[in-house]
């Protein structure tokens, strides 16, 4: 069974991965991979700490909260620009059918 630590690297590999997958804009490869991290996370975070180590593994567990922290205002800036494109659709549209009624 893998101790702590070895969870909590598990789980900033995982976080790195996300990252690079929301910056690359690959929204369905981190949505897998955002379900088992997060069944990660609650599993380390449910564990006592064991008293060698503590500081280690706080230290891994607070790179792993910045890094979902900066994906997660990756996805926001994602989910905005997708808002901004659906507008411009929706502007689009309605002036195409402001044109085809002037046939």
């Amino acid at each position: 069974m893998a101790t702590l630590k070895e969870l909590a690297e598990k789980a900033l590999e995982q976080a790195n991965e996300m990252n690079k997958l929301a910056a690359s804009n690959q929204w369905e490869q981190l949505e897998t991979l955002q379900s088992e991290h997060t069944q990660l996370v609650a599993q380390i975070t449910q564990a006592p700490l064991p008293t060698i180590g503590q500081a280690e593994i706080r230290e891994i567990l607070i790179s792993v909260k910045t890094i979902n922290t900066d994906t997660s205002l990756l996805a926001d800036e994602h989910q905005k620009a997708l808002i901004v494109e659906q507008k411009t659709l929706k502007k689009a549209e309605k002036m195409q059918k402001a044109l085809d009624g002037l046939e």
